[in-house]
């Protein structure tokens, strides 16, 4: 009988600072409050504090600024490599490769062809690079999101 009573006092004193947010809201649902009326007092009280806020709220937070960074510099890569395959498009049909507009060229089809589709191949394997990169970022940040959620 006494070690029936002593072993009630120690589950009637439970400390819920230590608890999370989740893990009061867990205990609530599972609490019978009329057995146990003052971990039931303690619990609502614990739960009533103020600064009793979900980390993993906060943290959703923080992730969905993040993910608007990233989705901003996804979408930033790929149309970084659009226009890389576009300039590159127009330097083929052209024949010619500027280092700027009205400056003399780099290389042209007809003066050197070795140098002209060395630079060429150079500037879209950098836009396949550049835009793999970015579609890769992009549905990353995706399924991270769904991994999270």
């Amino acid at each position: 009988m006494l070690f029936k009573s002593l072993l009630r006092k120690i589950i009637i004193n439970i400390d819920y600072s230590t608890y999370s947010l989740s893990e009061l809201n867990e205990a609530l649902e599972s609490i019978d409050a009329h057995k146990y009326p003052e971990n039931y007092k303690r619990l609502k009280d614990e739960l009533a504090k103020p600064n009793r806020t979900e980390p993993k709220a906060t943290q959703q937070i923080v992730i969905a600024k993040n993910s608007t960074k990233k989705t901003s510099k996804a979408l930033l890569c790929i149309v970084l490599g659009l226009f890389i395959l576009l300039r590159s498009y127009c330097n083929y049909e052209s024949g010619v490769i500027y280092k700027r507009y009205n400056e003399p060229a780099v290389a042209s089809l007809e003066n050197n062809p070795k140098k002209f589709y060395l630079f060429l191949f150079f500037t879209i394997s950098a836009r396949g690079f550049i835009t793999a990169y970015g579609i890769h970022a992009l549905f990353s940040k995706k399924e991270d999101n769904d991994k999270q959620t």
